[in-house]
């Protein structure tokens, strides 16, 4: 019964590989210039993926990341 229920479990993990394998998508450096190419592409993102942003910006006004906040900012809004 032990040799059976291995092989079921070798089986399934097996296919469960596979699938994952089928799915998986190669992105080389070739192709990576080539989306760098396709200008209407730039703004997509890509099939599962992740995208995550971290800003410093302090809504208060003390901007001070080691630069007392002087030039260290990329944009400035006109009500703050």
């Amino acid at each position: 019964m032990k040799k059976v229920s291995l092989k079921i479990l070798f089986g399934i993990v097996a296919i469960v590989c596979i699938c994952f394998e089928s799915y998986a998508q190669k992105y080389t450096f070739k192709n990576e210039l080539e989306l760098l190419k396709r200008v209407d592409k730039l703004p997509e993102y890509r099939t599962n993926s992740y995208v995550e942003q971290i800003s410093s910006y302090d809504t208060t006004g003390g901007n001070d990341d080691g630069f007392d906040g002087t030039y260290s900012y990329l944009r400035k809004e006109k009500e703050g």
